[in-house]
């Protein structure tokens, strides 16, 4: 069963309070509720007269019979179709708008609870055409639950927005357990994470993805923040290697030298990481 909550923060204590609250239920939720599945948060990461707009989507096993159906939003083709060529007319013409766009667009995911068969829970709506770059930090909550990440990467837009430089999607945020003891996982290690994950739309010469993702991971990184390998990666070999230990390092240079050695599934970035030359 899956439920998407409009939460409006900073109405009463301020967004940073409100939104801590929110991941903080969200952790609880995940770890503390029977049946528990995942929970998830979407947010519109600009602040406009104090308020920042949020969803926060929970999910739990049931035996339920599926009914219902998701927004449309989630689920139409063509809607998805309006939208890009909106957000490209707005990046041109007038590309403070976005920030009105995306707190509509999170708005618009809010449903009220949908059973559904497991098969269709991993279906997240109609396919997106449209080239996307996106990345993803796993940050360390093993001491607490700490949204202050989510404040960083928000200000680090507000800062960026003043040169008319914007991300063109909702900002998600998830939450893993504990992590294999091994590895070079982002979660490695780590008794609980929290996950970020920024898209933009790709073409650089509407969206600009290039000057605004880096240093949003640069920052998250400085905090101590991993990369999902299989999105992209901003960080030099240098960073990437002050982000695990280095014995997990060198454990995975010796995997990799045993079980490719003729470098297949290799790349730069990795030999450098792992210092194969």
């Amino acid at each position: 069963r899956e439920t998407r909550e409009l939460c409006v923060l900073g109405k009463k204590n301020g967004w940073r309070a409100e939104l801590q609250a929110l991941v903080e239920r969200a952790v609880h939720f995940q770890e503390g509720e029977p049946d528990a599945h995942s929970a998830e948060i979407w947010i519109a990461p600009y602040v406009d007269d104090g308020e920042l707009v949020a969803v926060l989507g929970t999910r739990v096993r049931t035996n339920d019979a599926p009914g219902h159906e998701r927004p449309a939003v989630l689920r139409s083709h063509a809607l998805q179709i309006l939208g890009q060529l909106a957000v490209a007319f707005v990046s041109v013409t007038e590309p403070d708008w976005i920030r009105g766009i995306l707190r509509r667009t999170v708005r618009a995911t809010v449903q009220k609870p949908v059973v559904l068969d497991a098969p269709d829970g991993l279906d997240f709506g109609a396919a997106n055409d449209n080239p996307m770059g996106a990345f993803e930090m796993a940050m360390d909550l093993s001491n607490g639950v700490d949204a202050s990440p989510i404040f960083r990467v928000i200000e680090e837009l507000e800062t960026l927005s003043r040169s008319s430089r914007f991300v063109f999607s909702p900002m998600g945020v998830r939450f893993v357990g504990r992590g294999p003891d091994h590895g070079l996982a982002p979660h490695q290690g780590r008794a609980r994470t929290m996950h970020i994950e920024i898209p933009t739309f790709a073409d650089e010469r509407l969206f600009h993805g290039n000057e605004v993702l880096p240093p949003l991971q640069r920052l998250l990184a400085r905090l101590g923040g991993r990369p999902h390998w299989g999105q992209r990666i901003y960080l030099s070999a240098h960073e990437l290697r002050a982000l695990w230990p280095a014995a997990e390092i060198e454990a995975m240079r010796k995997v990799v030298q045993e079980r490719d050695p003729a470098g297949l599934f290799a790349n730069e970035l990795l030999d450098e990481m792992l210092g194969i030359t």
